[in-house]
C-alpha cells in the first residue's frame, strides 16, 4: 500500500515547489518594480513570500537567477500570446497587426509589474542570461516585421522599411508603460484600441472595407 502512494506524495511535493517558486517570481517582480533590483535583498523577498531565506535558496540560486527567471518567464508567455496571432495567415495581415497591437499592450498592463519600468537589467546579467532574453526579443520584432513584409506584398500596408516601421512602432507600443495609470480615466482596453488603429496609419494600412459596407 504505501508504495501506491508515493507516486502521489511526490506529486504533491512538486506542485507545492512549483506553487512557492511562482510565488517567489511574483513576490520579487512587485518588489523589484517598487523599490529596485538594487535595493531589494534576499531577505527582503524572503520576507515578502513568507518563507525563510534558505528556503529561497532552495528555489534560486541567488537574486540574479530570481531576475532571471521573472524575464524568462514573462518574455516566453509573451511570445506565446503574440505570436500566433501574427502568424495566423488566415486572418488579413491589418488584422492581425490590429489584434497584435491590443494583445501587446493589455498583456503588458495585465503583468506590468514584470517589466520593471526603468530597470537596468542588461547590467545585472550575466552574458548567456542575457543572450537567451534577447533571443526572446528578436523573435517577437522579427515576427512583427514578416507580417509587415506580407502586408506590404499583399498591398494592405504601404511601408518602405518594415524594420524601420517595426522599431518605431515598438518603441511607441513599450513607451505606454513608462506614462499609463490603470487609474486615471482610461482603461487599457480602450486606449489599446486607439493604438491599434495608429499603428495600422503608421504602416499606411488601406481602410478596411467591412467597416463601411457602403463604399465601393
Amino acid at each position: 500500500m504505501s508504495v501506491k502512494r508515493r507516486p502521489a506524495a511526490k506529486s504533491a511535493e512538486a506542485s507545492v515547489d512549483a506553487s512557492v517558486a511562482d510565488r517567489i517570481l511574483e513576490e520579487a517582480a512587485r518588489l523589484f518594480f517598487r523599490q529596485g533590483y538594487g535595493a531589494s535583498s534576499i531577505r527582503d523577498l524572503a520576507a515578502a513570500v513568507g518563507i525563510s531565506s534558505s528556503t529561497l535558496y532552495h528555489h534560486y540560486a541567488n537574486k540574479e537567477a530570481i531576475l532571471t527567471a521573472i524575464l524568462e518567464r514573462f518574455m516566453s508567455d509573451f511570445n506565446g500570446a503574440l505570436l500566433p496571432i501574427l502568424a495566423d495567415s488566415r486572418r488579413p495581415a491589418d488584422e492581425r497587426l490590429r489584434a497584435a497591437v491590443i494583445e501587446h499592450l493589455v498583456f503588458s498592463q495585465q503583468r506590468h509589474t514584470e517589466l520593471l519600468n526603468g530597470h537596468p537589467f542588461r547590467h545585472a546579467l550575466g552574458k548567456r542570461t542575457l543572450a537567451r532574453i534577447i533571443r526572446l526579443q528578436r523573435e517577437y520584432r522579427d515576427a512583427v516585421v514578416a507580417l509587415l513584409e506580407e502586408g506590404t506584398r499583399a498591398g494592405v500596408f504601404h511601408v518602405a522599411d518594415a524594420t524601420v516601421t517595426t522599431m518605431v512602432l515598438l518603441d511607441a507600443l513599450n513607451g505606454l508603460r513608462e506614462w499609463y495609470r490603470a487609474d486615471g480615466g482610461m482603461t487599457i482596453t480602450v486606449l489599446a484600441g486607439t493604438y491599434a488603429e495608429l499603428a495600422l496609419r503608421l504602416c499606411g494600412a488601406t481602410e478596411p472595407r467591412s467597416r463601411h459596407p457602403g463604399r465601393r
